[in-house]
């Protein structure tokens, strides 16, 4: 679906004429055009933890869970495999042993959605915790969607322009300044946490809307 909206931005500003040049209007015109654009990444974040009275023996056993999850998921195509996070840090009990907590985070990025979920439940059978599951839109598909609107709203400001033009017996002599200020969006999964004797996670793709704004002054001049 895609949305497309236009504001007349200020009044009609006529600039002082020089002895052989006409009357000219300035016209300040916003467009202001957006789509929904379907996710094409999926991204889920795993997290890693050991315990042990000793911290040298939980970061030891973390390192070996991590590595086991490494080797599971492996080298599959079109898998972007992040490692973040690693934290070591100690639970004071009355009357016991410090607790010290080694954890470390996993984050896989792929197109294949099927594919991530599989790996999701793969790591969960090794003890993993799953703290976020969710959709994104990529750099390139934004991009993409980002130049189409481009032309979109500055299809319309020329539009709007020659309406007004139009009304007030003028002509579009040019446009004076044209800005584009297109926002992007940060990715935001959905977030969750799931124990490692979960069900296998299902996920759908989600929407991100990419929206571009363009602004310009229009000079209007007499017929």
């Amino acid at each position: 679906m895609r949305v497309l909206a236009w504001v007349v931005a200020a009044g009609l500003v006529s600039l002082p004429a020089m002895a052989s040049e006409p009357l000219v209007t300035r016209l300040a015109l916003s467009e202001t055009a957006s789509v929904e654009v379907v996710d094409d990444r999926f991204v889920a974040v795993l997290a890693g933890q050991a315990e042990d009275t000793e911290a040298r023996a939980a970061q030891a056993a973390l390192n070996a869970l991590m590595r086991q999850a490494l080797d599971t998921v492996g080298a599959a195509e079109g898998l972007r495999i992040t490692t973040e996070g690693y934290r070591v840090f100690g639970r004071e009990r009355d009357d016991q042993p410090t607790l010290w907590v080694a954890r470390q985070a996993l984050r896989l990025e792929t197109a294949d959605r099927e594919a991530l979920l599989d790996h999701v439940a793969s790591l969960q059978a090794l003890g993993l915790m799953v703290q976020q599951l969710g959709s994104e839109l990529s750099q390139e598909a934004r991009d993409g969607a980002r130049d189409a609107l481009i032309a979109e709203a500055v299809t319309a400001v020329r539009r709007q322009a020659a309406a007004v033009a139009a009304t007030l017996d003028t002509n579009v002599r040019g446009i004076a300044e044209l800005q584009i200020d297109g926002a992007r969006p940060m990715p935001m999964p959905r977030a969750m946490m799931m124990d490692a004797a979960a069900a296998a996670p299902v996920m759908t793709e989600g929407q991100t809307t990419v929206a571009v704004t363009v602004s310009a002054t229009v000079l209007l001049a007499p017929q």
